[in-house]
């Protein structure tokens, strides 16, 4: 900021503050050193010393930050003065932090360019990013550097396990043939190697990395993002139901809320970056961060509350722009506000607003605030916020049959064109039982195992919701949220189809010999019975046609009712059945 006026003085700190002295440019390039890098004012005055990247009271030698510059450019431990009783020391005796018309010593120089790689990303995308994919042969993998400094000090190394593939490109194809089965781990590093720096971490400090994880199994290499949150546009407000606050500004860049947390009573939210390929009807948030909020109606209006830790969100009466928070709402004023009225606009947007008889205030994402604050009705000049539902995305159906398993961690709404079901297992008849208990509408809790029935070809979108219930017990279906191998006892059959006299049939069966545990994919259910009930003996049970149950399952391998196979030709029962599907009693068993 220049200041209209001749009169010599600068200010340095949120701001760069000049006046248009005849050393203006000299006075901006020394405030522009407490503005961008903190750093610490190298000349004595009455003033009160601080740590920074060029003052200290350390005294050994070391010790201090600038260690590694002593004995370069006339760097060294130089007495700064006394105060309390503490000496406090500077890295120079030449330098622009401590007097005019020399420029800034490389102590100062190299703080400089610290907060500006702490500020900034020069690995600013990679692909593939937060779509799946698989290769049998090879894949094509890229990052993007877009701003490069000169001379280009960044030096890009692509590993594989952490062996060396290449540098000094932005892309890698990598053939499915340098990879054994199992796990592995692509990663292109981007580090800058300036000689201006000589921290002794710089590069575990902001070296910047994109890293794949590839699983090979039967020569089929798949990459699967992880940590991926996704929303949908909301419409209205629900009970129960998580959402994120999000806006966009003016440059496209989809914003959403980040909750303040660590014990802060009042803050500006600010706003982190999530994706969308659908001009914001969807969005994708990478990270593990919980931004959501949900919603409580209270006298008419909506108590606002951070999933993350609880807090309450309101107005304070002595904040202007600053949202406040709190667990208990009961401590605070009387003359905040602590509920909201929330409308949504034409344009898809929500006016959250903090309104009683002190206050009259709307909850905006303003660039000028840094992030997502209030501010006085009828003078709003930010963005009002759009709110989206968080969702669990289930997989297209991929059997024609309209069957499929899920597995996930959030407790979700089942979706309208979707039913789910546990499975269970009558110990007195040994019969496995589907009720498909799970409805258009209903809540299922975390962590349930679920037989899904929709149409193939068709993903669903389940919103997430608190609730607190539990997943049935007595439910034979179990999951994993990443791709593993369970370990529990019993006999274990994954839903795929068998081929059976020549038909291909849908149902759950072993796929390792003798019922053995195998890797089960993420998000994915398998069925395992336990090891006590005679239906474990089998190796199957089909799903084949339009039945509500799962067929009977007996385990004696011979029977005084006839036997047929799938085509209606009867079968001899004398001795025990082969292997295979078949019609005894008029109900499908598998042997």
């Amino acid at each position: 900021m220049i200041v209209n006026s001749t009169k010599y003085g600068g200010a340095g700190g949120f701001l760069c503050v000049f006046s248009k002295d005849y050393y203006a440019f000299q006075i901006f390039v020394h405030e522009f050193g407490h503005a961008l890098g903190g750093l610490a004012d190298e000349y004595n005055y009455d003033s009160s010393p601080f740590e920074a990247h060029n003052l200290t009271r350390e005294s050994d030698k070391s010790k201090i930050r600038w260690k590694n510059w002593i004995g370069t450019d006339g760097i060294d431990q130089y007495y700064w003065g006394n105060r309390n009783g503490v000496n406090w020391y500077k890295p120079a005796q030449n330098c622009m932090m401590n007097e005019m018309n020399v420029p800034y010593c490389a102590v100062c120089r190299e703080g400089l360019i610290e907060k500006i790689h702490e500020g900034s990303r020069f690995l600013t995308g990679y692909e593939p990013n937060r779509s799946a994919v698989s290769f049998t042969e090879s894949q094509r993998f890229t990052i993007s550097v877009p701003d490069k400094p000169s001379p280009n000090t960044l030096r890009i190394t692509w590993t594989l396990d952490g062996k060396p593939l290449t540098r000094d490109v932005e892309e890698y194809t990598l053939s499915a043939d340098k990879l054994t089965d199992g796990t592995h781990t692509l990663t292109a590093t981007v580090e800058d190697t300036t000689t201006l720096i000589r921290i002794d971490n710089h590069s575990q400090l902001h070296a910047q990395r994109a890293q794949w994880t590839l699983t090979k199994r039967g020569g089929t290499v798949s990459y699967a993002p992880e940590n991926v949150t996704t929303y949908q546009k909301a419409t209205e407000i629900k009970e129960g139901v998580r959402y994120a606050m999000a806006a966009t500004d003016a440059t496209g860049k989809h914003l959403v809320a980040q909750p303040v947390t660590g014990g802060t009573t009042w803050e500006i939210m600010k706003g982190k970056e999530a994706y969308s390929d659908d001009a914001g009807a969807t969005l994708e948030l990478m990270g593990t961060a919980d931004v959501d909020f949900t919603f409580t109606p209270s006298a008419g209006q909506y108590q606002m509350r951070q999933h993350a830790d609880g807090r309450y969100v309101y107005s304070g009466w002595t904040v202007d722009n600053n949202l406040m928070f709190t667990d208990n709402l009961n401590s605070a004023s009387s003359y905040d506000c602590k509920t909201f009225s929330i409308t949504r606009q034409s344009n898809g947007t929500f006016e959250i607003h903090a309104m009683n008889s002190w206050l009259n205030r709307i909850v905006t994402y303003n660039a000028g605030l840094g992030g997502f604050g209030t501010e006085n009705n009828g003078t709003v000049s930010g963005i009002l916020p759009t709110l989206y539902e968080r969702i669990t995305t289930i997989p297209a159906i991929a059997t024609k049959e309209g069957y499929s398993t899920y597995y996930g961690a959030d407790p979700f709404i089942m979706p309208q064109g979707l039913e789910g079901t546990t499975i269970t297992i009558d110990e007195a008849t040994d019969e496995l039982k589907m009720g498909w208990q799970y409805q258009p509408g209903d809540v299922v809790p975390a962590r349930t195992a679920l037989l899904l029935r929709g149409t193939m070809g068709k993903k669903y979108a389940g919103v997430v919701v608190d609730d607190d219930s539990e997943a049935p017990t007595d439910n034979l279906l179990y999951g994993t949220l990443t791709d593993e191998q369970p370990t529990e006892d019993g006999k274990y059959y994954l839903l795929t189809y068998s081929n059976e006299n020549g038909r291909q049939v849908l149902g759950f069966y072993w796929s390792q010999p003798d019922g053995a545990p195998f890797i089960n994919r993420g998000g994915k259910a398998y069925l395992r019975l336990p090891l006590t009930v005679s239906a474990a003996a089998l190796k199957g049970f089909t799903l084949d046609g339009p039945i509500t149950g799962l067929t009977d399952a007996k385990t004696t391998g011979t029977t005084d009712a006839p036997a047929y196979d799938l085509s209606g030709r009867r079968i001899s029962t004398t001795g025990t059945l082969p292997a295979g599907i078949y019609i005894i009693g008029g109900k499908k068993v598998v042997k």
